[in-house]
């Protein structure tokens, strides 16, 4: 799915458009389209007996405190604190492709897409 997305996207990146409206468009009946078929699944799960409904405030209440408990004991856990910097400092350190990209564009006058051909061929 993630080699099929690449490749439209380099191919609609190297027609070099102004006017981007009718991609935004297919994107849009492409989401609509998988909303539409999302819905029309049928619920498979048979209703529980003893709800009913939304439930009580003090059933959400106490579902809340539960989910409370649940990241509190998430963030006491040592592997998940480390693998959270580790994240956090990914995301920082990608943080910069944004402005490579520009760069590129801008100081090589590469084309509108030849950055996209070589990041998908690099796997960066």
């Amino acid at each position: 799915g993630a080699g099929v997305g690449w490749a439209i996207s380099v191919a609609v990146l190297g027609m070099e458009l102004t006017d981007y409206r009718p991609v935004w468009l297919v994107c849009v009946a492409m989401l609509s389209g998988g909303c539409v078929f999302a819905w029309l699944i049928e619920e498979t799960i048979a209703p529980d007996k003893n709800s009913a409904g939304l439930g009580s405030s003090i059933e959400m209440i106490d579902s809340t405190k539960k989910s409370l408990h649940s990241l509190l004991v998430l963030f006491r856990n040592d592997f998940f604190c480390r693998w959270a910097i580790f994240a956090t400092a990914i995301c920082i350190g990608m943080g910069p492709m944004g402005l490579l990209k520009s760069f590129v564009l801008s100081a090589y006058d590469w084309p509108q897409g030849k950055f996209e051909r070589v990041q998908g061929v690099a796997g960066v």
